[in-house]
């Protein structure tokens, strides 16, 4: 069985031990990649983390990530705890579709824990609910050419939250003067 400790602050362990118990017919030398659910409200940008579980020899990751370009807008990824000596880049394909490449000069291998965080911006006329996180065209390599098959992929959601606004009684009556402005004595 995969190891799937991750050391983030996200709870991303669990996330990759349920794929891998829901995922029949999946070797357990399948890298997983995975979209972990995130959550966040219109006018803000959250960091959607990109997730590797694998017990293979992985050098490079390629994928496209698609989104509802009318309610998110991705930034280029950071760097997360999986990479060791490697180099993050990124560009947008077209309007909806960020693609992210992941490659060691120095032939590093990828580990376990979380890929890049991509930086998503919710627009803040955004409808509230839940946004679908698809990858396309993944492909992880190792010391060889060709692609490593099979991958187990899992996509994922950013759900688009209503603000929570909490209101603030001012008690302190030099506060409340000068808040009315009254300067306090």
């Amino acid at each position: 069985m995969l190891n799937c400790v991750i050391k983030t602050g996200f709870k991303c362990g669990r996330l990759i031990a349920l794929a891998m118990l829901f995922l029949p017919g999946m070797a357990a030398a399948a890298p997983l990649i995975a979209i972990a659910a995130t959550n966040g409200v219109p006018g803000t940008t959250v960091q959607v983390p990109v997730l590797l579980a694998t017990d293979t020899n992985l050098l490079s990751a390629e994928f496209d990530l698609r989104f509802n370009s009318k309610s998110l807008t991705a930034s280029p990824p950071v760097a997360g705890d999986a990479v060791a000596d490697h180099m993050v880049a990124s560009c947008e394909v077209k309007s909806g579709v960020l693609r992210v490449a992941i490659n060691s000069f120095s032939h590093a291998q990828l580990k376990d824990g979380v890929l890049v965080f991509v930086p998503m911006t919710i627009a803040t006329n955004a409808f509230l609910g839940k946004e679908t996180l698809v990858f396309t065209n993944v492909a992880l390599f190792g010391a060889g050419k060709d692609p490593v098959r099979p991958i187990s992929i899992m996509n994922g959601t950013l759900t688009i939250m209503k603000p929570v606004h909490i209101g603030m009684a001012v008690t302190n009556a030099a506060a409340q003067g000068e808040a009315h402005g009254v300067a306090a004595e």
